[in-house]
């Protein structure tokens, strides 16, 4: 009974906040009968209307956090026993026999030396007020093993 009236006073107050906006824009011919003016761009820097073909779901096209895609790269290379030469050796403990062999910091230093972050097919950054996140695709992993494969100290190599 009190989980059903909590969910009551829950839901209620979640509809007394929440308000529908809906915004029609209608293109006129005279400035002055204008609310405001806008123009479309296709340059992501300023701050009009751009251009969409096809709505994007990052959610689909960069699925993997931060923490997902360093747990994936270092699973491919313990499964794979691929020769790697980490930023700092793990050390096994009897809570954590399996220490990560890539780390967080080894990701990092790969993303900063080959700009991750600034290639749109890789990394998406998702912004929602002043919290800031990045979410990077799937093809990544393998570019990321390709390159450890190809030479197994290129994170010591990045990192300096």
């Amino acid at each position: 009974m009190f989980n059903q009236k909590a969910n009551e006073l829950i839901r209620g107050k979640q509809e007394s906040i929440a308000q529908k906006v809906e915004i029609n824009l209608v293109r006129i011919n005279s400035k002055a009968n204008a609310d405001f003016t806008y123009y479309a761009t296709n340059n992501p820097k300023e701050q009009n209307i751009q251009y969409v073909d096809r709505p994007v779901d990052y959610n689909q096209s960069h699925p993997l956090t931060h923490h997902k895609i360093v747990n994936e790269i270092d699973r491919i290379i313990k499964t794979n026993y691929i020769d790697f030469t980490p930023i700092r050796k793990p050390i096994p403990t009897t809570k954590n026999p399996n220490p990560s062999i890539f780390t967080p910091s080894c990701f990092d230093a790969l993303a900063k030396k080959y700009k991750f972050k600034d290639n749109n097919d890789d990394c998406v950054k998702i912004e929602l007020g002043n919290f800031q996140s990045y979410k990077y695709a799937e093809k990544l992993i393998t570019y990321v093993i390709s390159l450890i494969a190809d030479d197994k100290d290129v994170v010591m190599k990045a990192k300096k």
